[in-house]
């Protein structure tokens, strides 16, 4: 109720009204108030003046001078206006009283501000009408100049107070009349704006459900009725607009329905307005279920360039091998617009090609070109380290030398094989790897690895280093050349995505392990790999060790890689019944921890 038109007029007049007589009470009361006192200091003046001063004075040379003063001012009192309300008394220098228009019992002297002035011996001073009281006080002095007597006029303001509730009373009456005019009048005022409105509203609904064809009856020519005519306009405009889009969408519905590729349009908001047999059927959507814009890149997990489309300026968006349900698309996103009537209508349509078989043809390709690069990668650093170590120390002794040569043809020897290498990874999906475990200390391998490296880390200024634990660790039993490769691959990375002047530390432990996804409790070896270098995004991290999987955002293409560093050691440890984790903050750096069990699994 409180919200409605009508009793919004209604409590406006009501409020007009109450507004306007409570100004006018206030000047009008203000005003006699204001009258009374003036009239009162009018009258006081009127009559004290000099001549009449000093006709006041000379009674005081007698002895009887109050009787003479109250019969002085007793042939005053009309003029002085004294009635049952105001009384003049006759008091003597201390403010004592020594006779009046009162008897002494009746006499109520108050000390006002006025009096006690008067008994200091200052002049007659005015008291504001505005308090509980009226009065006037006048000093007569004796012929040497001092205070003999005061004549103290009083009026207690009872007929201003009884005038000015009759002024408040009648202005109370004239109120509730006023208010009763108003609500009647607002009544009537309401009805006759509030009524077409409500008709206005009522057609609204209908043509909110679809019904164009009632019209308004235009019931008078002033603004409410331009508001009914405007509203039959606009009712006729849109039946006509959605007529013609109605057209519009049969027309281009037959076109989706014979399209071979999955198409969806989408209007500005993101809602679905067509979807094409191909697409329900690959995305696996009934009659009534809608896929909105939003839905369908969550599905294609292409949440990062939704944005980019409907907020950025790019018109349209081309995204190759997207992979769906075991399919790989290749998907165009693209705005639309059109116009009927002078409007424009937008919204997007996604196309889905399916390039499922060229994709994996070329999938095989890659990844094997991909694999032998990788592995060949792996000795040729390690030659490269040691052939740099040796160049860059040419007065190294003569054993240190001989030990970074024989490191030099181990490594090729080890490139020798790696034919054989390359298929690590079949092995191990079909748990066809041959191992060849042995017992050595685990800080030997850390230490080879680090010597390999030695050379590309001082190469980028980088502090390359194994914090060894104080503690003796007890001998892994396990592929020392798979640990190896492990090792080498992550301190690799670790290395090459470093900034220059930066730090990769390696640390090695034994101790309880329990929590770790993919792995039992128990003991495990530990070697964490820390860096301060760029770091992975967090949207990478899931997808870090998935095969051929690189983080272009993070770390520039320039540093080479395919991908299948991290996949491969990852699968190696695992399949010695450890695992590898990884942990990242971007701009803050990397932590990469090879979990391997004291005794590896396949051993006997």
């Amino acid at each position: 109720m409180y919200k409605k038109l009508q009793f919004k007029i209604v409590l406006i007049l009501v409020s007009f009204i109450v507004c306007v007589m409570t100004v006018v009470g206030t000047i009008l009361i203000s005003n006699v108030f204001t009258y009374f006192e003036n009239d009162f200091i009018g009258q006081q003046s009127g009559v004290f003046t000099e001549d009449f001063i000093d006709e006041l004075e000379k009674a005081l040379t007698y002895s009887d001078y109050p009787e003479r003063l109250k019969s002085t001012l007793g042939a005053y009192s009309a003029r002085l206006g004294i009635d049952s309300y105001r009384n003049y008394y006759v008091l003597d220098a201390d403010g004592n009283f020594l006779s009046g228009s009162v008897s002494d019992e009746d006499a109520d002297i108050k000390k006002t501000e006025n009096l006690v002035r008067a008994i200091s011996g200052n002049t007659s001073h005015k008291q504001s009408a505005g308090n509980s009281m009226m009065d006037w006080a006048e000093v007569l002095n004796s012929p040497d100049g001092s205070v003999r007597a005061i004549v103290y006029i009083s009026d207690d303001n009872t007929e201003l107070e009884e005038f000015s509730w009759l002024i408040f009373t009648i202005i109370l009456q004239s109120l509730l009349i006023g208010l009763v005019i108003a609500i009647l009048l607002s009544f009537f005022l309401s009805k006759a704006i509030v009524s077409p409105i409500q008709n206005i509203t009522k057609k609204a609904t209908k043509l909110s459900r679809g019904d164009f064809d009632e019209k308004l009856t235009v019931y008078s020519d002033d603004e409410i009725g331009t508001l009914t005519v405007t509203f039959n306009r606009m009712a006729d405009t849109l039946k006509n607009n959605m007529n013609e889009i109605s057209n519009e969408r049969e027309k281009l519905e037959t076109i989706f329905y014979y399209l071979k590729d999955p198409v969806i349009a989408f209007d500005s908001e993101g809602y679905p307005i067509h979807i094409n047999p191909e697409a329900k059927e690959l995305f696996g959507l009934e009659e009534k279920d809608e896929l909105t814009l939003d839905a369908l890149t969550e599905k294609l997990t292409l949440d990062s360039f939704t944005e980019d489309l409907t907020v950025g300026e790019n018109d349209s968006i081309n995204l190759t091998n997207v992979v769906y349900e075991n399919r790989v698309f290749d998907v165009s996103f693209g705005k639309f617009n059109f116009n009927l009537s002078d409007k424009s209508f937008g919204g997007y349509i996604a196309v889905l090609h399916d390039v499922t078989e060229s994709f994996e043809l070329d999938k095989s390709r890659r990844e094997f070109i991909a694999t032998v690069s990788h592995e060949l990668g792996t000795p040729l650093t390690s030659i490269k380290g040691a052939t740099e170590t040796i160049l860059a120390n040419p007065d190294m002794p003569g054993d240190v030398k001989n030990h970074f040569l024989d490191m030099v043809i181990s490594e090729s020897d080890r490139m020798a094989h790696i034919v054989h290498d390359l298929l690590v990874l079949s092995r191990l999906d079909n748990n066809r790897m041959k191992w060849i475990p042995s017992s050595f200390p685990i800080n030997e391998v850390i230490e080879k690895c680090c010597l390999l490296l030695s050379g590309q880390a001082n190469e980028n200024s980088q502090e390359l280093k194994f914090i060894k634990n104080e503690e003796l660790l007890p001998e892994i039993i396990a592929d020392r050349e798979k640990v190896e490769q492990i090792l080498i691959n992550i301190v690799g990375n670790a290395v090459k995505y470093t900034q220059n002047d930066g730090r990769v530390f390696i640390s090695a432990d034994l101790k309880e392990v329990s929590g770790v996804d993919g792995l039992n409790d128990g003991k495990y070896f530990t070697v964490a790999v820390t860096d301060n270098g760029g770091g992975i995004p967090e949207e990478d991290l899931p997808h870090i060790f998935e095969r051929f999987y690189r983080v272009e955002k993070a770390r520039n293409s320039d540093k080479g890689g395919t991908g299948l560093g991290l996949a491969i050691a990852r699968e190696i440890a695992e399949a010695h019944g450890g695992t590898i984790t990884i942990a990242s903050k971007l701009h803050i750096g990397t932590t990469v921890t090879v979990y391997l069990p004291v005794k590896a699994k396949f051993v006997v």
